[in-house]
């Protein structure tokens, strides 16, 4: 990677929480020695258990990219809210930065960005326009 001039603080290295998970000792090990290299490690598919807190205080990943579950009923399911607002504050306790990612319409896109998670990321179309500018609030019908 050295070789290759890329900086390593503008890269990551993912790993699904279920292999984390399959390998809990060596996880913990292999996220300081990125830290040390200055390599951010994000863990994905995060979230689909209860144990998915305790992993963010084990062993603070810089990143944790939420499960698809969150994203494709996000505001829809009010024990999945519950819980994305309990993983976003603890993210945010521990200096883990949460993304909410696979977000393909301006409606998920909005709810996100209302629970406070500080990431977001999918496919969201409208409108060219020359003014980078988008009212997400209109799009709401609830």
């Amino acid at each position: 990677i050295a070789a290759s001039g890329v900086s390593l603080e503008h890269s990551a290295i993912e790993v699904e929480e279920d292999v984390f998970f399959s390998h809990v000792g060596e996880g913990k090990v292999f996220i300081e020695k990125m830290r040390e290299l200055g390599v951010p490690v994000c863990i994905s598919q995060f979230g689909r258990s209860d144990a998915s807190l305790n992993l963010i205080d084990y062993c603070s990943p810089n990143y944790i990219k939420l499960h698809q579950q969150f994203s494709e009923k996000i505001g829809q399911d009010r024990i999945l809210d519950m819980r994305l607002q309990e993983l976003v504050q603890r993210a945010k306790n521990a200096g883990t930065h949460l993304l909410v990612g696979y977000l393909e319409s301006t409606q998920a896109l909005y709810r996100a960005v209302q629970t406070g998670a500080p990431l977001v990321q999918g496919n969201v179309l409208h409108r060219p326009s020359k003014v980078m500018e988008f009212d997400y609030s209109i799009v709401m019908k609830e």
